[in-house]
């Protein structure tokens, strides 16, 4: 993949899909003000559609750069990475929704979407570059080597 297409799918999927997610409650709450169930949906419900299309479209990435298989721990790290956003997702909803909310529940919002980067990163990282780990994220086998 070129430079200039991946850093637009990156900020595709990395930066703008998940602030519209988080930020959807929004115009939701402009909207339908007196309707909860609408906010509530937009809290709930866009994070898990938003995390289906990215295990569709993170599970070919992981075939892409694994030669067509899918190794379980990259699976795996794919997976968390996945609710970590979801949680961010929901997080941020939450607290542009509640009125008074604390203040310091904005870091956790910044630690689960650092970890998100962290966690996607080892799923889909480029096998040309090695990484010292105790197991290969690109060996089926889930021995030591």
């Amino acid at each position: 993949m070129g430079g200039r297409r991946l850093l637009r799918t990156m900020i595709a999927w990395d930066v703008v899909l998940p602030f519209s997610v988080a930020l959807a409650p929004i115009p939701v709450k402009l909207a339908f003000p007196k309707i909860d169930v609408a906010e509530l949906a937009a809290v709930l419900a866009l994070p898990m559609i938003a995390a289906l299309l990215r295990a569709v479209r993170g599970a070919g990435q992981i075939r892409e750069v694994c030669g067509g298989t899918s190794p379980p721990m990259r699976q795996m790290a794919l997976g968390v990475a996945i609710v970590l956003l979801m949680l961010f997702e929901s997080l941020v909803a939450i607290l542009v929704l509640v009125a008074n909310a604390p203040k310091y529940l904005w870091a956790f919002a910044a630690l689960f979407y650092a970890c998100y980067f962290a966690t996607s990163w080892l799923a889909l990282r480029s096998n040309s570059r090695p990484i010292n780990l105790y197991e290969s994220f690109c060996d089926d086998r889930l021995t030591p080597r």
